[in-house]
């Protein structure tokens, strides 16, 4: 009876011992915290942890399975010893505690976010837990991560509008008008150009000033336009050196320019004209330049048959070909 009571447990002894179980409650591996709120793209931190549990813990392997969240960075904790570090492209591990630990450890700590709204986990694969020559039960503690969308940022400012080509631009009478559009960039929607509304027609065989009006909306409401000006200008005629086209308003007019002695002239209004192969952004500044020059040249001129006048008399007064005492200036220049 004694031999088979002995036996029997040299037996359980033997069985333990082969198996490798341990007596104490088992250990837990978790991260922490077990839940937490988030928004999507905003990264938050976990960290990875080992409970002995009364176990005595010294290796620790497995791989970190990142179910929905992405991973940005780990960092190991201070103190351990590792056969294989953790990554977020390869999240296998394998660490060692030196003088094993009965006590919490925090193995390392894990930087995420979440990619989209729902809720997410952080779960562990191929784990196991090595004691002082046997392997240590354990349990994965579970975590739930809350993604919610962040909140909508109110936006007041409208897109930008950037006209293509000339402001204003200039073309011939009976010329065909190319419209070159625009571009619109939003700071929320970025390019929105397709979204562009153009108003405004141009009559190349009417010579007037036209209007050309771009405008676009983003997705919050906000709204941007810009106009173009289009000239349609006169050309030169072959046969008359005037078309008899009206000129706009202002376009050759100067003011009087005065010159000492109180002469002075007012300018006259004139239709500059350029052949159909010159470029007809310069038609209204050929007007200005032309009627400048004109007038000035004129008053210099009277200026200076003035001054020669003048010189004549006193130089015929001191020949004593004038008696009197006050010259007679002409008059009327």
């Amino acid at each position: 009876m004694k031999k088979t009571i002995l036996t029997l447990i040299i037996a359980i002894i033997g069985l333990l011992v082969s198996n490798q179980v341990a007596f104490a409650a088992s250990a837990v591996l978790s991260a922490q915290p077990l839940s937490a709120s988030s928004t999507v793209g905003s990264d938050f931190n976990l960290s990875v942890q080992i409970d002995p549990v009364g176990n005595s813990v010294c290796v620790i392997k497995g791989t970190i399975n990142f179910d929905g969240l992405s991973c940005q960075s780990i960092t190991l904790a201070d103190g351990l010893m590792t056969q294989t570090v953790p990554t977020c492209t390869a999240p296998s591990f394998n660490i060692g505690i030196p003088k094993c630990s009965s006590v919490p450890k925090n193995l390392f700590s894990i930087s995420v976010k979440g990619t989209e709204v729902g809720q997410e986990n952080l779960s562990f694969s191929a784990v196991k837990i090595i004691g002082v020559g046997v392997d240590v039960a354990f349990n994965l503690q579970p975590n739930v991560y809350d993604i919610i969308a962040a909140p909508k940022l109110e936006d007041k400012i409208s897109p930008v509008i950037t006209i293509l080509g000339a402001n204003p631009m200039f073309v011939t009478v009976g010329e065909t008008y190319t419209e070159l559009g625009a571009t619109a960039i939003d700071n929320v929607d970025g390019d929105i150009s397709s979204s562009i509304k153009i108003e405004g027609e141009v009559d190349t065989l009417v010579i007037k000033s036209y209007q050309v009006t771009y405008s676009a909306i983003d997705s919050a409401g906000n709204k941007s336009s810009v106009k173009r000006t289009v000239v349609v200008s006169p050309v030169r005629s072959t046969e008359t050196d005037s078309v008899g086209l009206e000129v706009p308003s202002g376009v050759g007019e100067l003011d009087p320019i005065n010159i000492e002695g109180d002469i002075s002239t007012t300018s006259s209004s004139s239709v500059a004209t350029t052949t159909e192969n010159e470029d007809n952004t310069l038609v209204a500044t050929a007007v200005e330049a032309f009627s400048s020059i004109s007038n000035k040249l004129i008053a210099g001129i009277t200026a200076v048959l003035f001054m020669i006048m003048l010189g004549l008399y006193f130089y015929n007064k001191r020949k004593g070909k004038y008696d009197l005492d006050t010259p007679d200036i002409p008059t009327g220049l």
